[in-house]
């Protein structure tokens, strides 16, 4: 299968991606690669990935083994290769792909400092067919990124690790400094950075927070139109507060909406593109990859609210259980002692009549337990439902209607009851 390499460049770095098969063996030949790393082999074609990068040994069996738990994606920064008298540094990411039976992997290869490497184009692309042809190839392998990607981010039920991949996926295809995802603070009107792919300054972007409106991310949240921005000292929509919290400089960035079910769930932002400036292509570009995260973005919050629902009804089931004990164990005595002394009533010729009068007002002081105990569980239940108001109690009250439950326990056991003068007082 005639797979060709994609080469996206920028003065700062140069990417490469190639693709690997189930053998961790490469597809094709890739000269662009044997040349930017002075490689001596002849050819790629069917050549083991670890003869070029020893460093993937320890991770393309566990990438392979494809069970729950075992990574879809890796990533190895701060690599080198001496190249004759220049020292060529870049990052490694090896990831799962599915676009063929052949093809197992995408190997992607961002070279720094690229203004020392030789930069000159092979013969390849010297020419105009071959530059056409190099155009055409890196965009089809735009298609296969954002296929992939949206394949990638609706598997997955993490809100965050969709919001991290979404954010690795957009820089790289669009070729940027940084983007971040800002999601809805609740019910608020705030927007809140829920992720940040910046190098440097991703962790201080984190947990930052905008108002509906302000910047041109709440200005997107607000309106629900996309926002290309050039250059950011002359968009009045801009607002350098972040950058003043984050260390991070903007000058130019686009801003999407994430809508889902036709409400705007948050903001997409890619910033600072490394070689021209944005435009409608990369617009388009981070319009599609919006739409799928806002779709697993959606999902993941509806799995998470539906785990906490179980976990909640689970709950209250075990809480229904213990409360079932309860209730049996409160009635019953009660009970017991209603039909003890209706017996003594139904056997009237064998007891006084202040025998028979007691037993009445035993069972009319223990069916009044009984009608509290049934009050207090409908009051029980009403909580349940609806938001608790705490307010001060009347402890001796609350103390005095117990011991009258208790009453004929006591005087059968004749306990002594020691009360304080005073009682503190109590929220409830």
């Amino acid at each position: 299968m005639d797979r060709p390499l994609v080469i996206e460049g920028s003065k700062k770095r140069r990417t490469i991606s190639a693709f690997i098969d189930k053998r961790f063996r490469f597809v094709q030949d890739q000269p662009i690669l044997r040349h930017r790393l002075a490689l001596s082999l002849p050819s790629l074609a069917e050549e083991e990935v670890t003869a070029v990068f020893p460093e993937l040994r320890h991770v393309l069996t566990k990438l392979n083994q494809g069970h729950k738990g075992s990574p879809s994606f890796y990533a190895q920064s701060n690599l080198s290769r001496t190249t004759g008298h220049k020292i060529c540094q870049f990052d490694l990411q090896i990831e799962s792909v599915h676009f063929s039976e052949e093809i197992a992997f995408l190997l992607t290869i961002i070279c720094h400092d690229a203004e020392h490497l030789d930069l000159e184009p092979l013969p390849l692309f010297a020419k105009g067919d071959d530059a056409e042809i190099a155009r055409l190839a890196r965009h089809n392998s735009t298609l296969q990124l954002l296929n992939h990607a949206g394949r990638i981010l609706t598997e997955t039920l993490d809100a965050q690790q969709v919001t991290e991949r979404l954010l690795q996926v957009a820089t790289q295809i669009i070729g940027a400094a940084g983007s971040s995802v800002w999601l809805w603070e609740g019910e608020t009107d705030w927007l809140i950075c829920r992720a940040a792919f910046h190098p440097g300054s991703a962790q201080a972007l984190v947990n930052q927070r905008v108002q509906r409106g302000q910047g041109v991310a709440g200005w997107v949240a607000e309106t629900g139109e996309c926002a290309v921005v050039g250059n950011t000292s002359q968009d009045q929509r801009f607002t350098p507060k972040i950058d003043a919290q984050s260390g991070f400089t903007t000058d130019a960035l686009i801003a999407v909406p994430l809508m889902t079910r036709g409400a705007i769930i948050g903001v997409l932002e890619v910033v600072n593109k490394l070689e021209g400036e944005f435009d409608k292509e990369d617009l388009t570009i981070v319009e599609m990859l919006a739409a799928s995260a806002s779709i697993a973005i959606d999902n993941a919050y509806l799995v998470e609210r539906l785990r906490q629902q179980m976990d909640d009804l689970r709950a209250k089931n075990e809480e229904l259980d213990a409360f079932d004990h309860t209730v049996a164990h409160n009635l019953q005595n009660p009970l017991a002692l209603i039909i003890g002394f209706a017996d003594i009533l139904q056997a009237s010729d064998r007891h006084t009549k202040v025998q028979q009068q007691q037993a009445v007002q035993s069972i009319v002081g223990n069916a009044q337990k009984m009608s509290d105990i049934v009050h207090e569980l409908l009051l029980l239940s009403s909580v349940r439902k609806s938001e608790i108001e705490s307010k001060p109690l009347d402890t001796a009250v609350l103390v005095n209607n117990a011991l009258k439950r208790l009453e004929t326990h006591i005087h059968d056991t004749q306990a002594q009851i020691i009360k304080p003068d005073t009682w503190p007082v109590a929220l409830g």
